[in-house]
């Protein structure tokens, strides 16, 4: 089982996954994983982002950063997650995903 998260509560962003699946949901996950990171990464270029830590490595991958100028890397950060989505709404048996945005359910 692999676990996701994301929590994104007023601008600190935390995102985790760790576990195993199988080998094409391992492989989608860690590309999606990686993009990710990437993105974070050029983004803190263009946007006011602090990265406070970063993992990447077999079966766990970690980032936590503070974003400032919040708008422009959230639409990237949903259109990441929204692929997440999909992959978990395929492989519910392998693939776990958690969100929190702070806001009351």
């Amino acid at each position: 089982m692999i676990e996701v998260t994301l929590t994104d509560i007023e601008g600190c962003i935390y995102f985790e996954s760790k576990g195993h699946g199988s080998h094409d949901v391992c492989v989608a996950v860690s590309a999606l994983c990686s993009t990710f990171l990437q993105y974070v990464r050029e983004m803190q270029d263009e946007c006011d982002i602090d990265i406070l830590k970063e993992t990447y490595e077999n079966g766990h991958t970690e980032s936590e950063f503070f974003i400032y100028d919040a708008d422009e890397i959230r639409h990237g950060i949903k259109a990441l997650w929204t692929g997440f989505e999909l992959y978990a709404k395929n492989y519910p048996d392998e693939i776990e995903l958690n969100y929190d945005d702070g806001k009351p359910k």
